[in-house]
């Protein structure tokens, strides 16, 4: 039987994480010219305050528009709280963007703002996987988190927003099966994960029972943001994954789980803009 456990050490975040003092620095000594500073908000959030010469991109459509930004220029993510610009930190980074930053604390770090965030110093990144076998391992007990994350979260959302928390834990749990079926697909045998094992992460890297303490008390524009980070996140780990394809049926699987995490992160992100225009 295979197990996660935690590691004695955090493994190498793929972006830096920078305070306002050290976005204006960069800014002052590159220009705006010289740097991708790129809000990853919503429209509405976005027209209510955000840093002179930011270019918006809401964090659902930054897979699709990179091409938008330049990936030899440094880049600096920023959101409201930070969930959302550390997973956007991360989708640039494994796109190939070499110097990126989230900014901490999001816009309200940038205005002094104390503002709550997500518990980020749960978050842990595939990186620190050591194989492919322990990849996929990770994968899967990250959906069987997720689905339990979401459970709990429909129990938790107001009315309007519980069909879409209860929707994203049921594909949870069917991306169980197709994690599964890569695990047979790209390693030739049977899995053999330990099911009676309290999954120790949720998509993201983010610990569960960090998340689930998390989740109690917050409004539901909050768990919604939440969700959305975790699906970025997840999306960017499938789509490292695929780089380690071998063959087309092994890409054709990893593509169709990148793209149902992408359809997640858009599903959620409608959602939150729709109770953002409210």
């Amino acid at each position: 039987m295979f197990s996660l456990r935690a590691r004695a050490e955090r493994p190498q975040e793929p972006f830096r994480n920078i305070d306002a003092q050290a976005v204006r620095a960069l800014l002052t000594e590159r220009t705006l010219h010289g740097v991708n500073l790129v809000d990853v908000r919503e429209p509405e959030e976005f027209e209510t305050g955000h840093i002179p010469g930011a270019t918006l991109i809401p964090l659902g459509q930054l897979p699709n528009r990179l091409a938008e930004l330049d990936p030899s220029k440094p880049t600096v993510v920023y959101c409201k709280m930070g969930g959302r610009g550390m997973a956007g930190a991360g989708i640039l980074a494994g796109a190939g963007f070499a110097d990126v930053s989230n900014l901490n604390g999001g816009i309200g770090g940038w205005d002094g703002q104390a503002i709550e965030g997500a518990p980020e110093a749960g978050w842990t990144w595939f990186a620190g996987a050591d194989s492919l076998e322990e990849l996929l391992e990770q994968a899967w007990l990250i959906e069987e988190g997720a689905a339990l994350f979401y459970a709990r979260a429909a129990e938790l959302v107001d009315a309007d927003a519980r069909t879409v928390f209860e929707e994203l834990a049921a594909a949870e749990q069917e991306h169980k099966g197709e994690v599964e079926n890569l695990y047979r697909k790209m390693l030739g045998r049977e899995p053999e994960f330990d099911e009676t094992q309290l999954p120790e992460l949720v998509e993201g890297g983010l610990r569960l029972s960090d998340a689930l303490r998390w989740l109690e008390g917050k409004d539901t524009a909050t768990v919604m943001e939440m969700a959305m980070a975790l699906e970025a996140t997840a999306f960017d780990r499938y789509a490292q994954l695929s780089r380690l394809a071998t063959d087309d049926d092994q890409r054709a699987a990893l593509k169709a789980m990148t793209t149902g995490e992408q359809n997640h992160l858009e599903q959620v992100t409608r959602a939150f803009a729709r109770r953002l225009a409210a």
